[in-house]
């Protein structure tokens, strides 16, 4: 199993969730733990308190540049009217964005948009745009391709938020993991544990 791989068709935060359901495997906290940060129990309690916060920017339009399934599911009870577009990055085979369409829940809206576009009738007024990641000791990390997307979206004038599925007092950078200056974001949020 490849850890990285799957948080590109499910999310960091389900990939969280799933991880947290095993942390008695001693043998998948080392597997996770040498590719990503762990994440505590509370990741559970997290997944609402990070939706209630999205939904407290007022936006109806939410762009993920990671597919948080573990969101989305949730999202509908926050945000009536919510309109999910899932960014997919340009590098992602078929098969991958197949299996995508396929974890998405039923009862939100969710489009996928492949890299480099750019949604219709995505503006400052009724959009925002979430990456995840994680934080460590402050600092914010990524994965690349959610770099690369943070990079070419620079320029839309909205909120730009981050969303950390988890925080770790230290600074770890786990290999693939790029850290991003926290000036990219008009709002980070700081529950994260």
């Amino acid at each position: 199993m490849n850890v990285l791989r799957t948080a590109e068709e499910i999310g960091l935060v389900q990939v969280g969730l799933n991880v947290v359901e095993l942390l008695s495997s001693e043998e998948l906290r080392n597997k996770v733990g040498a590719v990503m940060p762990l994440p505590s129990i509370k990741i559970k309690d997290n997944v609402e308190k990070m939706v209630a916060w999205i939904a407290e920017l007022g936006k109806s339009k939410l762009m993920f540049l990671t597919p948080e399934i573990a969101l989305f599911d949730i999202i509908p009870k926050y945000i009536a009217d919510a309109e999910v577009i899932v960014l997919v990055p340009c590098s992602m085979d078929d098969e991958v964005k197949g299996r995508l369409a396929e974890n998405i829940p039923a009862n939100v809206t969710v489009s996928l948009l492949n890299e480099p576009y750019f949604p219709d009738e995505f503006i400052p007024s009724n959009g925002v745009i979430v990456a995840c990641g994680y934080m460590a000791n402050g600092r914010l990390m990524v994965l690349p391709e959610t770099y690369r997307m943070i990079e070419h979206y620079k320029d839309f004038y909205g909120k730009f938020v981050f969303l950390p599925y988890v925080k770790v007092d230290e600074f770890i950078k786990y290999e693939e993991w790029i850290e991003i200056n926290p000036d990219k974001f008009n709002l980070i949020w700081r529950d994260a544990e």
